[in-house]
């Protein structure tokens, strides 16, 4: 057979290794003695036909049939993903938050989610679970826990629907984690939840001054309180605790030292792994008060993490690195905010083009599916997005906000443009098989 490189190989050289993923069939190998080999023959696959590496190229997509037609088969992963039949619910159970984050965007003008709105939405799923495979639902605010026991009826009562129509429930939910005792945690965990991101911003010195409580002081030692307690006393191996790491230039500068604690504290368990994201200006009406801390480039962010190569799990990435467009471009994915309203993006509450429905209280689901199309529609108009390698990644609009709400905004998603750091992170978990 007369094979051809994938349009979809991403390949980095990385000093003595090669490090390859392909975006399309999400699979990551490396090679080190044989490095110069695999390259020379994703270059030209005839060049050695009888080499033991064509083997491992070809079953993991690699090097496919110089007939094949790529682009018609991301075509048909494309719909797959986007008509997926999962129901896929934020919930907002409120919109206030115990915290006042320095670069929060939200403006907490909605309190708690009303019981007559709590009511309509297990109505309407009550009436409307057969159309669905799953349900996935995912806990956000505001702060969500500050309403826990909106969290545990509607659970309980997820659930409930759920057995009674033979449908896979999942929920996950995104903290601060500053409410998150352990009491707290075996209640989720009894309600499904395995997945919870929480978020420290560094050392206590420079979370403190990010992650600002209502009153002012700091929020650290409670954030790190709680989840030692998870990591201590919670034996189901069933769990993903993601910490997020919002970073400015002063927590570059922390970095190491914030790198060593999460070490010491959590590198002997994969069920915590870690990643980092940029702060940047995502409130468009507040003051901001960091332009002067942004970081300007991912070199900056990534290399002090790389250089340290801390036993620590950094494969929350994977998950981003397979599939970084936004959940909004899913036809069946919603967030039912506090009051009723159905919108698309969480960082575009507030937008018209982002509303795209209600739920009533009687438990009826009006949507705009006008509005709808514009969020799932995929987009083609960009040249350099269809002949891009990471093109079943973010199917070329990974945020359609910045496609739709902000057009002069389309950018690369952050795993996108800093993959070639990402991909030595995910090295350094073990991620990348050896082909050698």
């Amino acid at each position: 057979m007369m094979y051809k490189p994938s349009m979809f190989n991403v390949v980095h050289t990385v000093g003595d290794r090669v490090l390859l993923y392909n975006s399309l069939t999400k699979r990551y190998l490396k090679a080190v003695t044989k490095k110069d080999e695999v390259l020379s023959i994703l270059n030209n696959p005839d060049s050695s036909p009888d080499s033991p590496v064509i083997r491992p190229l070809v079953e993991n997509g690699f090097l496919v049939d110089k007939d094949e037609n790529e682009t018609e088969l991301f075509q048909l992963w494309r719909n797959d993903m986007i008509n997926s039949p999962e129901l896929m619910l934020t919930i907002m159970p409120t919109e206030q938050c115990n915290f006042r984050c320095v670069y929060c965007y939200e403006d907490f003008k909605i309190g708690a989610m009303r019981p007559e709105t709590q009511q309509a939405l297990v109505t309407w799923l009550r009436n409307n679970i057969h159309r669905y495979s799953a349900l996935n639902v995912s806990w956000f605010g505001g702060e969500p826990l500050v309403e826990k026991d909106i969290i545990y009826s509607l659970s309980e009562q997820f659930l409930s629907i759920c057995k009674q129509a033979r449908k896979p429930y999942t929920a996950t939910i995104i903290t601060n984690g500053s409410l998150l005792d352990y009491e707290t945690f075996q209640k989720l965990l009894k309600y499904h939840v395995t997945f919870f991101q929480v978020t420290i911003d560094g050392t206590k010195e420079t979370h403190d001054k990010l992650k600002v409580r209502r009153d002012g002081s700091g929020s650290y030692d409670a954030v790190m309180n709680n989840i030692i307690a998870i990591k201590n006393n919670c034996k189901s191996g069933n769990i993903v605790v993601a910490v997020r790491t919002n970073v400015t230039t002063d927590v570059v500068d922390k970095m190491p030292e914030h790198l060593k604690t999460m070490e010491e504290l959590f590198g002997d368990d994969h069920r915590f792994s870690f990643y980092f994201r940029p702060v940047g200006q995502w409130s468009k009406t507040k003051e901001f008060h960091l332009k002067d801390k942004l970081v300007q480039n991912f070199e900056r962010l990534y290399q002090p993490i790389i250089d340290a190569n801390i036993h620590l799990d950094y494969r929350v990435y994977q998950g981003f690195t397979a599939n970084q467009i936004c959940a909004t471009t899913r036809r069946n994915s919603y967030i039912l905010r506090a009051d009723g309203r159905i919108v698309k993006c969480s960082m575009q509450l507030d937008a018209p083009e982002s509303n795209v429905g209600f739920l009533h209280d009687d438990g009826t689901m009006e949507l705009d599916m006008a509005k709808i199309a514009k969020w799932t529609l995929p987009d083609t108009s960009r040249e350099k997005c269809r002949t891009c390698n990471m093109l079943p990644v973010c199917l070329g609009r990974n945020c359609a906000a910045k496609g739709y709400i902000l057009p002069d905004k389309v950018l690369c998603g952050y795993e996108g443009m800093a993959h070639k750091y990402v991909f030595q992170l995910l090295d350094q978990s073990g991620v990348f098989e050896l082909i050698d």
